[in-house]
């Protein structure tokens, strides 16, 4: 009796992780975004630079244009609600693996809400231990529970259970199609195209949004006020303070981006708290000796958003991001020549002057 006493505990957890596992192979999303890229990144043999940030960045930002234009070799790191202490986690690899030498943070409001996304924070979290050995893997699961971001939370707990956080639709045809992903999972880029609805994997993690055409008509429910809380966190200053200390520590070139939507979105959020946290970002930026460039605001002999570059009122399409990338090219090519780059871009009263006929027509 006693030895079955002592068994039964054992199969009851040996039937359990069993079952977990078969649960995480049937039901995990095959290939999906952050495991693409992490897959990719760490396949990349050179990396000089990397792009930040969340879905801002994974549409956005092209490393095929720009390198060929500018000579980097770089690789775009955005991910689904990619939070900041997970591009300062990105940006600590991106540093230790591939001694990068500058980092471009993409960003939006939405950014400073702070908020945690635990299904994103859970499948970022899983896919970066690809390619790691399995002590490596441990120590980055008993750092993910154990973070004060996710201790208190579900996240720690939905962490061990994958297939929760990253899911399929529980049906028989999604499943099979899953399991045969799976099976023939020799090319990350290929199998990406089928499993992300919304965007197609072009490579170097860059994963564009291929239709366009926004009608501004939307702006009453589609801008960054109706769609978001709008309650911007202290916690969020502090962590961009401690990516820019990451990046001066390791002599790493640091650019903050405010990628473009819509040309109303300042005026429907509020234009008086939108600028104080341009502010307060400028200020971060410069005590660091770093760029913030808000390129909502840049003038239209650098950029020029219009409805067919946006998907909706802040996702560019792949339209638009190709036309911002040869752009932004550009513009730094301006930067790197010692130019006073604040020329470039309208002030506060200025910028709200060129979209006036676009909001009042919005009004109207």
């Amino acid at each position: 009796m006693q030895i079955i006493k002592k068994i039964i505990p054992v199969m009851f957890i040996a039937i359990f992780l069993a079952l977990n596992t078969i649960l995480n192979y049937i039901l995990v999303n095959a290939n999906g975004a952050s495991e693409v890229m992490w897959k990719d990144f760490r396949n990349e043999k050179t990396i000089d630079t990397v792009y930040l940030g969340s879905s801002f960045s994974q549409v956005t930002f092209n490393p095929y244009i720009i390198d060929e234009k500018l000579g980097w070799k770089s690789f775009n790191m955005g991910t689904p609600a990619q939070p900041l202490d997970q591009s300062y986690v990105a940006l600590q690899n991106a540093i230790k693996e591939k001694k990068i030498k500058r980092a471009v943070l993409a960003y939006g409001i939405p950014t400073m809400e702070d908020t945690q996304n635990d299904n994103a924070r859970i499948t970022f979290a899983h896919a970066m231990k690809y390619g790691c050995s399995w002590k490596q893997k441990v120590k980055m699961d008993w750092d993910f529970i154990t973070d004060k971001e996710n201790i208190n939370t579900e996240s720690s707990i939905n962490y061990l259970f994958p297939w929760i956080s990253n899911s399929i639709e529980w049906t028989k045809t999604a499943i099979e199609n899953n399991i045969k992903l799976k099976k023939h999972n020799n090319d990350a880029t290929e199998n990406m195209k089928t499993t992300e609805w919304y965007a197609s994997y072009i490579g170097k993690g860059y994963a564009p949004i291929l239709t366009g055409g926004f009608d501004y008509k939307n702006a009453i429910t589609d801008n960054t006020k109706a769609n978001y809380n709008c309650i911007i966190s202290e916690t969020a200053y502090c962590k961009l303070e401690k990516i820019c200390r990451l990046c001066k520590d390791n002599e790493v070139e640091f650019i903050i981006v405010n990628t473009p939507k819509a040309p109303y979105d300042i005026s429907m959020y509020g234009a008086d708290e939108y600028f104080a946290i341009n502010s307060r970002i400028e200020e971060i930026c410069t005590k660091y000796g770093f760029s913030y460039y808000d390129f909502n605001l840049i003038k239209p002999q650098i950029f020029q958003i219009c409805p067919e570059y946006l998907n909706n009122y802040e996702h560019l399409s792949k339209a638009g991001s190709e036309a911002f990338c040869n752009a932004f090219s550009n513009f730094i090519r301006l930067h790197d020549s010692g130019e006073c780059m604040t020329n470039y871009f309208y002030n506060e009263e200025e910028y709200l002057d060129s979209v006036k006929d676009i909001v009042q027509c919005i009004k109207e």
